[in-house]
């Protein structure tokens, strides 16, 4: 029952968190003050994401190519994500008006280039686990079905491919709006499967990464064995 309500909770937030970000990503669908209330709440929800697995910070693993990546990716996600929020609360204009951090034009930039650099991170965070889940899919639907997600997953990566090649994308993630629009016609629901068929794509990528280092480390210790 223990580990069931452990299972649950993870999941609720792990619902939470995809499901702010992906409204955060089109902040021009919505109210600026619902924008500035859902980045809040992201925040409170990191907090306690962190929270829940403090014990990670509490073990020290051996070095290994897996752990070096792994701790990298952490800084990362960390990194931008502060940059989010100190940007966020230097353009709000409702919750944190009162709190004169300078130039709003700067913070503006930051901010837009922050939010996609923390969706990449992010999303290579999360694919690091990849393994596990694809796991548990094994264990719970069979291998079939476990291949068949993960083709899906990549058919969804393939949408993100002109899209982080597009002026648009590398405007954003150089800190750098000139060629940065935003189409109001277009419907919401497309900016956010876009925006996922990145977080999925940077997924994958780390998830081979993983994949990759895993091969490595497997190797040195049986190099290490066999001295």
């Amino acid at each position: 029952m223990k580990a069931f309500k452990s299972f649950l909770i993870k999941i609720i937030m792990y619902v939470l968190l995809l499901g702010s970000i992906s409204l955060l990503l089109v902040p021009r669908s919505f109210p600026l003050l619902l924008h500035e209330i859902i980045g809040t709440a992201l925040f409170c929800i990191v907090l306690f994401h962190i929270y829940i697995l403090r014990d990670y910070f509490q073990y020290k693993e051996q070095k290994s190519f897996t752990s070096i990546y792994k701790n990298t990716l952490l800084v990362l996600v960390a990194v931008s994500f502060c940059v989010v929020i100190i940007s966020g609360i230097g353009i709000s204009r409702y919750l944190f008006s009162a709190l004169d951090l300078g130039s709003g034009r700067v913070y503006h930039q930051l901010h837009t280039g922050s939010v996609y650099l923390f969706l990449i991170f992010a999303s290579m965070h999360a694919g690091f686990y990849f393994d596990r889940f694809f796991a548990l899919i094994s264990e719970s639907l069979g291998h079939k079905s476990k291949i068949a997600i993960i083709c899906a997953l990549y058919f969804i990566a393939l949408n993100a491919l002109p899209l982080i090649f597009s002026y648009e994308f590398i405007d954003k993630i150089t800190f750098n709006q000139s060629f940065s629009f935003f189409d109001d016609e277009r419907s919401v629901w497309l900016y956010i499967v876009d925006n996922f068929s990145i977080g999925i794509l940077f997924a994958l990528l780390s998830y081979n990464f993983y994949k990759l280092f895993l091969h490595f480390d497997i190797q040195r210790i049986r190099n290490n064995n066999a001295v």
